[in-house]
C-alpha cells in the first residue's frame, strides 16, 4: 500500500504545488487505486508523473486513469473537486469500460449531473455515484465501503462547508502457511495447503488430523490510513484518527496565522501535529499548504513547529509517493 501526492497546495494551484488530490495505491492488495479528491490539473499531474517515473525507471506500477476505481470526495471547495469533470471525461475518452464509483458530500451529483448534461458530456463506463449520510449520533463514524480486504468509514469534521475525514482500514488477513512444516510429515498436497489456507480441518488418509492454527503463522495486521478533508480542530478529528498507521492531514498555517486558521475555518501546525499526538497515530503527514510558504526555509519552520508537538511529522510534496 503506498499514497502519492498529486496535489498539495491550498486554495488555488501555485508553480510550486497543484491543488488537492491524493492516490492511495491497492495494487497489491487488490487491483485497484483509489483517488481521494479531484482538484483541477489531477488528470496533467498523472501524467508528470509517469515522465517522471518512466525516466527514473520506477519499479511501482503507473497510476491511469482506468485504474482509479473509487473516488472519495471529502468536501465541495473547488480546489478539491475543479478537476472531477475532466478527470471523468478523459477516463471516458481512454476507452475505459471499468466501473467507476464516487463518494461525496450530499450536492456532489447535482453538480456533476449539470455539468454532464450542459457539455453534452457522456460516460462510457458504469459510473455510481454515493453521496454520504452521516450517522443520527454525528460524533461516531459511519460505514461508506466494506468488503472482505478493506472497509472505510467517514466523520464529518468542522469546516465552512460540509467536511470529512476517511478511514481506510486493511483487515487483517491469515498468517502464510508453513509449507516446510507440513514437507516435514510427508504432505506436499497442493489442495490440503488451500484446505488449510481456508481455515478448514484437514484428515489424512493415514488418520493422522491437521488444525490450520498448527500450519499458520500468527495473522499479519492490515495497516489503517486516515485521510482529512479541511476542518478546523475538533473531537471528531481524533475520533476518526484513533490509533492510525498513517494520517493525511491539512496545515495550511504556521501558528502565527492561528487567527487567520479559525476565520476560515483550517488548521495551523500546531494544531493539526496535536491531533495526530492525541489521536496516538503513528505518522502524520501535512498537506493543503498555503502558497505563502514558497521558500525552503518557510517550509522547514512549518517542519519544525509541527514536530515540538509531533516528532513522526512530515511535509508533503507535490509527486511524492511514500509506503505506508
Amino acid at each position: 500500500m503506498n499514497i502519492t501526492f498529486l496535489g498539495t497546495g491550498a486554495g488555488k494551484p501555485s508553480l510550486q504545488r497543484n491543488v488537492t488530490s491524493n492516490v492511495l495505491d491497492l495494487t497489491k492488495e487488490r487491483q485497484e487505486m483509489w483517488l481521494f479528491d479531484c482538484g483541477e490539473a489531477t488528470s496533467h499531474q498523472i501524467q508528470r508523473l509517469q515522465r517522471k517515473e518512466s525516466k527514473e525507471q520506477s519499479p511501482l506500477p503507473n497510476i491511469t486513469l482506468p485504474k482509479i476505481s473509487k473516488i472519495f470526495i471529502t468536501h465541495l471547495h473547488g480546489d478539491h473537486i475543479f478537476g472531477l469533470f475532466g478527470f471523468l471525461t478523459s477516463r471516458s475518452m481512454s476507452g475505459s469500460k471499468k466501473p467507476l464509483t464516487l463518494y461525496g458530500p450530499k450536492g456532489i451529483k447535482k453538480i456533476l449531473d449539470v455539468v454532464i448534461e450542459t457539455t453534452e458530456s457522456f460516460m462510457m463506463f458504469p459510473f455510481e455515484i454515493i453521496e454520504l449520510t452521516a450517522n443520527d449520533d454525528p460524533s461516531q463514524p459511519f460505514l461508506v465501503f466494506e468488503d472482505e480486504t478493506f472497509k472505510v468509514t467517514a466523520i464529518e469534521l468542522q469546516h465552512r462547508v460540509q467536511s470529512f475525514a476517511y478511514r481506510i482500514e486493511e483487515k487483517d488477513s491469515i498468517g502464510k502457511l508453513d509449507v516446510n512444516a507440513l514437507h516435514q510429515i510427508g504432505v506436499h498436497d497442493h489442495a490440503i495447503y488451500q484446505q488449510l489456507k481456508d481455515q478448514q480441518i484437514v484428515t489424512l488418509d493415514n488418520g493422522k488430523i491437521l488444525q490450520p492454527k498448527d500450519y499458520l503463522k500468527d495473522p499479519q495486521k492490515g495497516k489503517t490510513v486516515v485521510i482529512f478533508g479541511d476542518t478546523y480542530p475538533c473531537k471528531n478529528a481524533v475520533t476518526i484518527a484513533q490509533n492510525a498507521d498513517f494520517i493525511l492531514h491539512e496545515a495550511t498555517y504556521s501558528q502565527e496565522f492561528e487567527v487567520l486558521a479559525l476565520e476560515r475555518a483550517h488548521s495551523t501546525t500546531l494544531q493539526t501535529a496535536t491531533t495526530a499526538k492525541n489521536a496516538n497515530v503513528k505518522k502524520l503527514y501535512f498537506t493543503h499548504i498555503s502558497s505563502r510558504y514558497f521558500h525552503k526555509e518557510d517550509q522547514d519552520k512549518l517542519i519544525f513547529e509541527c514536530r515540538t508537538i509531533f516528532p513522526e511529522s512530515y511535509i508533503t510534496q507535490d509527486l511524492m509517493r511514500i509506503e505506508i
